[in-house]
């Protein structure tokens, strides 16, 4: 049985209209474990559908994601979703490299057991903010290049973070971008309070419909680790702050 510790899960709840605002081209290349995930569900009129989200791969058949995501997916019952690893594509101009956009290099079909923290229900449209992480094993590997660049997960409960930690959210966005193709995108969260097991943000890089699962990294000891997951913006409200809920959880 797979046992994961999982150190954070982010819900932020917005109302900015633009995803994942103030933010730059994600072209590190540890930024290249964050991909595009569509999972199958059903649609309001119980049609099936591919839902976007983000997932983190963290080993060639292991990727986290939001648990909202995959609730009432068909991938539950079997079905197969699809993974999305991209890159930025560069051309070379007046002697200059020129960024040209963000593109998808590959392409996988994988069915996979979907692992739930417990009080989870994976039929329900609701999910806890403080539960809405998932750990997705796939039933075959990706195939993906000998250097690609997979996450670190943060395996242990967080310590206090702050700005030397430098938090930022990685998330592919094709509903909404920040330059013409440019959907891969990062940012820092450069202003926030941590207590227990929340973390209130009044950042100016904000989230939209569209980043749901996308990556949460923190700088630790030196290293960067994945510590969470965008629950994204499901719903709409009148603040400017973003509330960022930390739990210690184990996913079985």
């Amino acid at each position: 049985m797979l046992k994961i510790f999982l150190a954070l899960i982010i819900c932020i709840i917005s109302a900015n209209v633009f995803a994942l605002s103030n933010s730059q081209p994600a072209e590190k290349k540890s930024h290249e474990s964050v991909v595009q995930i569509l999972v199958p569900g059903p649609d309001q009129d119980g049609s099936i559908v591919d839902g976007l989200c983000n997932a983190t791969v963290i080993n060639s058949r292991t990727l986290i994601s939001a648990a909202h995501c995959f609730a009432r997916s068909t991938v539950l019952n079997g079905e197969a979703f699809k993974i999305e690893v991209g890159a930025y594509k560069y051309i070379e101009k007046n002697g200059q490299i020129i960024r040209i956009g963000y593109a998808v290099k590959n392409k996988f079909s994988r069915t996979a057991k979907v692992h739930f923290i417990t009080g989870v229900n994976p039929q329900s449209v609701q999910i806890p903010p403080d539960l809405d992480i998932v750990s997705v094993n796939l039933d075959q590997d990706l195939l993906l290049p000998a250097d690609f660049s997979f996450a670190t997960l943060w395996p242990t409960t967080l310590p206090n973070l702050d700005q030397n930690s430098k938090i930022n959210i990685v998330s592919i966005n094709p509903i909404e971008t920040i330059s013409n193709n440019d959907t891969k995108q990062f940012a820092y969260l450069n202003s926030f309070t941590q207590k227990n097991y929340q973390i209130e943000s009044r950042s100016i890089s904000r989230v939209a419909p569209g980043d749901s699962g996308a990556a949460v990294f923190a700088s630790i000891n030196g290293q960067e680790y994945l510590i969470g997951v965008v629950k994204g913006a499901a719903q709409t409200v009148f603040s400017n702050w973003d509330v960022i809920a930390l739990e210690q959880n184990r996913l079985k």
